[in-house]
């Protein structure tokens, strides 16, 4: 009986990366803090849908705490929900009422095919 022979190359060692920006979220769902400007801005990726509208509207009020003034990219938005649209609804309506700046910015194709089949273009006004 023979046995062939396995050779193996030594593993390489394993690459150090860097710790990513704050992220929170379900698993589709992603919120990148960017505090390089004079506002926070948040990076929103994924799905913004009902599991995720909660997290974002806290991380928003979270920032606000710290910040004041909060900018919100939806490049990122894969697909946005009722619910999601809710979110930024609620958000834009906690902002006017209590003084703070808000700006939702960049917002993706489905956030803005969502945008415009319920009439809420005033959003990104």
């Amino acid at each position: 009986m023979f046995r062939l022979a396995r050779h193996t190359r030594p593993a390489d060692p394993p690459t150090v990366q860097a710790p990513p920006p704050v992220t929170t979220g379900p698993a589709r769902f992603r919120v990148v803090e960017d505090a390089a400007t004079t506002a926070l801005c948040l990076e929103v990726r994924g799905e913004l849908d009902l599991a995720a509208a909660p997290v974002l509207r806290e991380h928003v009020r979270r920032a606000v705490a710290h910040r004041g003034n909060v900018i919100i990219d939806l490049s990122g938005i894969e697909f946005i929900d009722v619910a999601g649209l809710c979110a930024l609804t609620a958000l834009t309506k906690e902002a006017r009422e209590q003084g703070w700046w808000l700006e939702l910015r960049r917002p993706s194709l489905s956030v803005r095919r969502l945008v415009r089949l319920t009439c809420t273009e005033g959003l990104f006004g």
